[in-house]
């Protein structure tokens, strides 16, 4: 995380949760959000970005668990890849949905936050 930040930190909100029930807990009533897995099956530029939502990414080394795919199958996106390319490096599928994101909102994005 700290590499992440480089000569950004003054533009970051880091907030670092216990857990995800933690996480949760702390995004406002009505936030919605939207899951990011290689395993989805629509595409990330048709995801319903919009102010306030949380964009939620698994780990790089295993990705989303499966039970949060199956139970929130109707948010689950997928950033689509050439054949024979396993997935993408994290930080680089957050930045691609990031700026999805902004374009469809035709925002500059000036804030990031970090959950756990």
């Amino acid at each position: 995380m700290k590499r992440a930040g480089l000569d950004y930190w003054d533009r970051v909100d880091l907030r670092v949760h216990k857990g995800w029930g933690a996480l949760v807990m702390a995004i406002p009533a009505g936030a919605p959000m939207i899951f990011f897995s290689a395993e989805a099956r629509q595409d990330f530029w048709e995801a319903p970005y919009e102010p306030g939502c949380v964009l939620v990414f698994g780990k790089e080394s295993t990705g989303l668990p499966a039970d949060m795919r199956k139970r929130h199958a109707d948010s689950l996106y997928r950033i689509p890849h050439s054949s024979g390319i396993r997935s993408l490096n994290l930080s680089t599928a957050a930045g691609i949905v990031m700026y999805e994101a902004a374009r469809q909102m035709r925002v500059t994005p000036r804030r990031a936050t970090a959950g756990l």
